[in-house]
């Protein structure tokens, strides 16, 4: 049996992460979980989710991600309204969301 991708980062190498692009498998929101884990000590900069299956609202965690400067989670199937939080990502400049289920 293969390994999970996930399973492949962990956190005593995610500290100089700068990139995570985790498009196109298929994840759902299961990966939350390890994702705000492994972000809670990076810097990582650019955040990839794209065509996944995400549902649901997104999660108020992501705008503790404070260093991102481009936020993708496009293609999925997320909907509610875009959480407060994203006001704490005072580095973001692209925020991509198209593609989802948005009241």
């Amino acid at each position: 049996k293969s390994p999970s991708p996930l399973s492949l980062i962990n956190n005593s190498s995610n500290s100089h992460l700068s990139t995570l692009d985790l498009s196109d498998n298929s994840f759902d929101s299961s990966i939350y979980n390890w994702l705000f884990n492994l972000t809670s000590s990076s810097s990582l900069v650019k955040l990839y989710l794209v065509g996944n299956l995400l549902t649901g609202p997104i999660p108020d965690a992501f705008g503790n991600i404070t260093s991102l400067s481009r936020l993708s989670l496009a293609n999925n199937q997320l909907q509610g309204v875009i959480p407060k939080s994203f006001g704490n990502l005072c580095n973001l400049k692209e925020l991509y969301l198209r593609w989802n289920n948005f009241s």
